[in-house]
């Protein structure tokens, strides 16, 4: 999967929201076939949807980025990131922690303006 960004829903909301760097940035993606959604990410999209057009729209990202599911390897490393936070005092939460467990098990790098929760 050399090449592939993921690309977490704040990214994706800021993306329907037409910010130009974003939207551009994200097109990139699209148009060289290197997106990828952790399935974690999809959910927070369908759970937070609001009205037709929008759901329309994460359909269409949906299927032109490679959604990454959690498996048995994603799940593993997600754990080792819970036990990390958890000892140090500094728990994110739990869909953050599925993401950032699927973008290492897969060694890619995440896109996301959430910088404070991931970088820890």
């Amino acid at each position: 999967m050399e090449g592939i960004i993921l690309v977490d829903a704040d990214v994706v909301i800021d993306y329907f929201n037409g910010i130009a760097t974003i939207s551009d940035a994200i097109d990139v993606l699209i148009k060289n076939d290197a997106s990828g959604i952790p399935s974690i990410t999809l959910f927070e999209l369908f759970a937070g949807i609001e009205g037709k057009k929008r759901l329309s729209a994460i359909e269409t990202i949906a299927k032109s980025a490679i959604i990454l599911p959690l498996n048995a390897q994603s799940a593993y490393q997600t754990g080792k990131i819970y036990t990390i936070l958890k000892k140090e005092g500094k728990l994110i939460g739990n869909q953050d922690i599925l993401i950032a467990g699927i973008a290492m098990a897969n060694n890619l790098p995440l896109l996301t303006r959430n910088i404070d929760h991931f970088q820890r």
